[in-house]
């Protein structure tokens, strides 16, 4: 672990001297321990279910409309959409189908592949409220 990333709140728990946790290595800027070095110390059970995309959405009597609006509008739709509205996991990330922020460029080591390094953020909730209307 380096100060270089986002960290878990574990990290209260890190190891700061005799007779404490040896379950979270201690926090080091320099790195001198090495704990980044590539093991199965930061693997854990990465599956998730998620609600992607969710719309709900109302379609107007279009026989109404004709004789509301003297047959000037044909077609209203009102809705409201969410994409990434939930995620279950007990995956302690950010987000478990984010990987690195990183491209593999200029020699950086393959075995990243799947790293969560806390540089990714996670998935954003984005909202859409709309109308669609025909003539």
């Amino acid at each position: 672990m380096n100060g270089y990333a986002n960290q878990l709140t574990s990290i209260i728990n890190r190891w700061d001297g005799e007779g404490s946790s040896n379950s979270m290595p201690r926090l080091d800027v320099e790195e001198t321990n090495n704990n980044n070095r590539f093991s199965d110390r930061w693997i854990e059970n990465g599956s998730y279910a998620r609600l992607k995309n969710v719309q709900i959405g109302y379609n107007f009597d279009a026989e109404k409309l004709q004789n509301i609006f003297n047959g000037l509008v044909s077609n209203v739709r009102l809705y409201v959409g969410a994409q990434n509205v939930a995620v279950i996991t007990k995956y302690s990330g950010l987000d478990p189908e984010v990987t690195r922020a990183f491209s593999f460029q200029k020699g950086e080591n393959n075995l990243s592949t799947g790293v969560d390094d806390g540089y990714a953020p996670p998935q954003p909730l984005s909202v859409q409220i709309g109308a669609r209307i025909s003539f």
